[in-house]
């Protein structure tokens, strides 16, 4: 066994100490001297061997792990690299509970600071499996805090890693471990470990940095000279449109008499599904016709209309006395509705429909949208591929690709699909399929805009299959090729779930950093129906319940996403202006009750749209709120979209009063308190938000809907 000596290495900015026997590592910056452990010692690594330094340099090796190291000293930056020569797993760092640090900050969706000391938390995390450094966490990068200085820890192999999170000492403690695939030809990771002044958001641009120094940030404004209607996404409001149907419930003035005039008219109500048929029959019968009931019947109404079997001429000839005028007929996927949105003074909207043959029944619908100056398309989605004649027609393609065409794993399973149905599909076996779908549906309906459900979610996978083999890295391009193909073949503005950083330069805008999906396999949220927390069901199709009916949010999720207190703009700080971000679908803005309020404070502190779902009825409900929060949010978001968040604070001791800077000049406070507070001589009120305009002395208020 050799045996081995500190090694010290030095910079003008740092100074660090390796123990090559433990991998303990120990720096000390330049302006300080008290020393901070970036990574505690390791037992059982076994013999060093190889051992060489220099003033900024060492490398050894661990032949019974089979592992080479190398650390080199690039100014405040200290890079350890690991290259591995078989299968197998190795962790680096190890950060002890006990190293002084006073909080993590972990771009978990849009980002988090979270106090190392906190009972809560510690639970949190140390009760739930490694956070996967690319399906996890929003960007490959971390950091811890000090008094003084944070420490950021970058990867820029982001595959293969765990965070993992345990108590120590009453504290947070972490480690991270990679593990060396078999199927990967070249075996390494390598941690990037920058010290730099004290900042809640010092890792995320030390990341921009890194991704600008690597020529993988692409601004806004570029994307905008490429493509000139990404420019259409800056403040715009994000809509779910729902209600595709010829005909919809406010169309018809009287239900009872069209019921009976169907029945007595014969050929119509023949052409009607059984089920309707017997709800039209007794509908005479009830005393008062429900939402629901009037629903079943004009989807029904809208089925027969759509196939042509009975037009439109003939139904407003046979029974127009209980109908609307035709030219007003129409839900959410309507001219009617566009009209609607243009009227309230929208004049930016990016609009997307759930299925695409809404747009197929309602062919002036994109035109109208794009006469606005909307951008408009459908929600598309390749990741899953379910057997044909799956009510799903996303996840449709043929038989021999549902045979052949699903990922791999390492055991020889076929990986299943999303809540277990059909199988996750290659990306690089179904590309032929995928561009055959979309330039169909494309020449179909046109659009400006397509929303690619997962490519940008963060889940990539290693492939074992001996047919289209592939590792998570080539998985990824695979993703970001097809997302690139739709975009510069069709012209369109290119979306995708999720927004993690690997997709910023090809997407333009992300569904999820800012609110991702919550409570999956929490049977109170998703099963249990008379739980004050049931999302929701999918249904009625015009109006999925699961996305607009208000519910209250279990207090056990409450700290963990929406606490402002521990919320910190990560994703902002590095990608700002390069993606335009905003929820996931399933939690728009208005879909928790008691939090809408927040949320928007949020949003307008983030500089980020909010997201809505909206069919004509919904629309009328909250017309006065999604006009009266546009009102601050796209003149503010047109001026800040294309600059950089280059800072954010506290501005209080509790935290919730916080401070963001674009472009170093317009800067926005929210005062999440309930009292007063006095920003540069004028009243910020308790739940509100602050545009302020330093050098111009510009200050504009707005009051939070929960006051």
């Amino acid at each position: 066994m050799i045996l081995t000596v500190l090694l010290a290495l030095r910079s003008p900015e740092v100074v660090v100490s390796v123990d090559p026997g433990t991998l303990a590592v120990v720096v000390t910056p330049g302006d300080t001297k008290v020393g901070m452990p970036i990574s505690a010692g390791q037992q059982g690594l076994g013999e060093v061997a190889h051992v060489v330094s220099d003033e900024t340099s060492a490398s050894w090796s661990y032949p019974e792990k089979h592992v080479a190291v190398s650390i080199k000293l690039e100014g405040e930056t200290l890079v350890a690299r690991f290259v591995a020569d078989a299968e197998g797993s190795f962790t680096f760092p190890t950060i002890p509970g006990d190293a002084g640090y006073s909080s993590y900050l972990l771009p978990i969706f849009e980002g988090f600071d979270v106090p190392t000391g906190d009972a809560e938390w510690i639970k949190h995390l140390s009760g739930q499996d490694g956070l996967d450094t690319t399906a996890d966490l929003s960007m490959p990068v971390w950091g811890i805090q000090t008094a003084g200085h944070t420490v950021t820890f970058l990867l820029p192999n982001q595959f293969g890693n765990e965070l993992g999170f345990h108590e120590d000492h009453g504290r947070l403690a972490a480690a991270l471990t990679h593990r060396f695939k078999k199927n990967w030809a070249v075996k390494e990771y390598s941690v990037r470990v920058t010290i730099s002044d004290a900042s809640v958001i010092a890792p995320a641009l030390v990341y921009r940095k890194y991704l600008q120094e690597t020529k993988q940030f692409v601004s806004l404004a570029e994307k905008i000279k490429t493509l000139p209607d990404v420019g259409k996404l800056i403040g715009a409001a994000e809509v779910y449109l729902w209600g595709g149907g010829k005909i919809a419930a406010g169309d018809v003035t009287d239900f009872k008499g069209l019921a009976g005039a169907m029945v007595k008219e014969g050929k119509l109500y023949g052409m009607l599904t059984p089920e309707v048929q017997k709800i039209v029959k007794g509908l005479g019968e009830m005393e008062y016709v429900d939402q629901y009931t009037k629903g079943q019947i004009t989807e029904d109404l809208s089925r027969v209309l759509g196939k042509g079997d009975y037009t439109t001429k003939e139904m407003v000839e046979g029974f127009g006395g209980f109908l609307k005028p035709v030219e007003t007929w129409g839900d959410g996927v309507s001219v009617k509705m566009i009209r609607e949105l243009v009227g309230a003074g929208l004049d930016r909207m990016r609009l997307v429909v759930s299925d695409v043959q809404d747009l197929r029944d309602n062919p002036g619908v994109i035109g109208a949208a794009e006469g606005a100056g909307y951008l408009i398309g459908p929600y598309d989605s390749f990741n899953s591929i379910h057997r044909m004649g799956d009510e799903d027609r996303t996840t449709q393609f043929d038989q021999h690709l549902y045979d052949t065409g699903g990922i791999v794993n390492e055991d020889g399973k076929v990986h299943s699909g999303f809540q277990h149905k059909g199988h996750l599909l290659s990306p690089a076996a179904g590309r032929e399929a995928v561009e055959a779908r979309v330039t169909k549906w494309f020449k179909e309906t046109p659009c400006n805009c397509w929303f690619v459900d997962c490519d940008a979610f963060g889940q990539v996978y290693d492939d074992f299959s001996t047919v289209h083999p592939a590792t998570a890295q080539q998985d990824m391009a695979a993703r970001l090729g097809r997302m690139a193909w739709i975009r510069n073949q069709f012209h369109c503005v290119i979306g995708s779930e999720g927004g993690s950083s690997y997709a910023a330069g090809v997407i333009d805008f992300a569904e999820g950093p800012e609110t991702p999906g919550i409570g999956w396999g929490d049977v109170d949220m998703q099963k249990d129906k008379t739980s004050a927390y049931y999302l929701g069901a999918y249904y009625p199709p015009n109006e999925p319940a699961v996305f607009f009916k208000p519910v209250a949010l279990k207090a056990s999720y409450l700290k963990f996403n929406f606490d402002p207190r521990y919320r910190v703009p990560l994703y902002q700080a590095a990608l700002h202006d390069s993606v335009v971000a905003t929820h996931h679908w399933s939690f728009g803005s208005f879909k928790l009750k008691d939090l809408v309020g927040t949320r928007e404070m949020l949003e307008l502190l983030y500089g980020v749209p909010p997201l809505y779902h909206l069919n004509v009825e919904e629309f009328g409900k909250r017309r006065e709120e999604i006009v009266r929060h546009y009102a601050f949010f796209s003149p503010l978001h047109r001026e800040v979209a294309e600059m950089a968040m280059t800072g954010f604070d506290y501005l209080s001791e509790d935290h919730l009063v916080q401070r963001t800077v674009f472009g170093g000049k317009v800067e926005v406070v929210a005062n999440f308190s309930d009292q007063v507070f006095m920003y540069r001589g004028q009243a910020i009120p308790g739940r509100a938000v602050a545009e302020v305009h330093p050098e111009a002395g510009g200050f504009k208020v707005y009051q939070s809907l929960e006051k």
